[in-house]
């Protein structure tokens, strides 16, 4: 009997899996209804007196800069040492200066690309039409990763993939939700930069702690700080981004900066923590999000696209959930 009771009720290793499924689950929500809140606020922004895209992009990047003194904040009670061993590691410390800045140029230009061309979108798709198309990258990420990670390919992960891809085209075919060819396009070249920032992201800082994922973010806020403000002064002088100093809607445009952080965030650790596919494919969920909110709230109809695409997405997600267990 004795022997029975110190057998413990739960092995280590399914409390790991429920761990780690309770942690996927947590990325995907947190990814998912952040990314559906700051598309469909950033869609919210745009009307006859206020359209500039890139300005959008430059004040969300902007609050970047909060991550790692937010990180400080959290971390009172550490010791110096600590704090500097989760932001900087021994391989990072014995770089050059002029390595880690070209990397994070790198990672400035593709953020700064994805984001423009996707909040240019928004001001000619619907915000579902958008993430769903954007969503595409998926497929990209699934490329990429086993170029530059050698990450192992297995049936579940290109089953997955596929049906993701599958639903992803479908959603994308109903005129209801798109049909601007130069708002497609813009949305397909921002997929593939996402893509790759994803990918050379978690190249770069592998399996980061927070303190370190949370330095990487506000240096990224900071170069768009310094950088982007030039050409924002220039597309306000030339006319080209249309603002309207006195019809900005900043309730929009702040509700849209701190959802846009905190999707950012959650990915960009995510990412770090996990892999980038997986956060890819979970970040679909807010493709029927999206959807739901313009149909409910927007005057869209449902279609039988919807909902093949969305029930393919879903499917997606399960399987990589599960499979995310598995393999840790």
């Amino acid at each position: 009997m004795d022997g029975e009771c110190s057998e413990p009720f739960v092995s280590p290793k399914n409390v790991r899996s429920v761990k780690t499924v309770l942690i996927s689950t947590a990325v995907i929500l947190g990814v998912s209804f952040s990314w559906t809140l700051a598309s469909q606020l950033t869609k919210s922004c745009f009307h006859d007196d206020f359209h500039a895209p890139f300005f959008i992009v430059w004040f969300n990047t902007n609050f970047m800069m909060l991550c790692y003194p937010c990180y400080l904040l959290f971390s009172i009670g550490k010791s110096w040492g600590k704090i500097k061993t989760e932001t900087f590691d021994k391989e990072n410390a014995n770089q050059r200066s002029l390595h880690v800045i070209t990397i994070a140029f790198i990672l400035y230009t593709l953020w700064t690309s994805a984001n423009v061309l996707f909040s240019f979108s928004l001001g000619r798709l619907s915000a579902s039409a958008s993430t769903s198309l954007i969503s595409s990258n998926v497929f990209m990420v699934f490329i990429l990763s086993r170029v530059f990670l050698n990450e192992e390919y297995t049936l579940r992960k290109t089953l997955s993939t596929a049906l993701a891809v599958i639903g992803v085209v479908i959603i994308s075919c109903d005129k209801e939700f798109a049909g601007d060819l130069l708002g497609m396009v813009s949305i397909i070249f921002a997929a593939f930069f996402a893509s790759l920032y994803r990918v050379i992201f978690k190249k770069v800082v592998g399996n980061a702690r927070l303190g370190r994922v949370s330095f990487v973010l506000s240096l990224l806020g900071f170069l768009n700080l310094i950088l982007n403000v030039i050409p924002v002064i220039l597309l306000y002088i030339l006319n080209v981004e249309i603002i309207n100093l006195h019809k900005i809607p900043w309730y929009y445009v702040i509700g849209s900066a701190l959802l846009n952080m905190t999707y950012n965030f959650v990915v960009n650790f995510s990412i770090a923590l996990i892999t980038p596919l997986f956060v890819t494919i979970g970040a679909l969920f807010g493709i029927p999000l999206n959807m739901i909110i313009d149909i409910l709230f927007n005057g869209m109809q449902i279609s039988y696209g919807f909902i093949i695409g969305s029930a393919l997405i879903l499917t997606s997600l399960i399987i990589n959930l599960n499979l995310n267990s598995l393999e840790k």
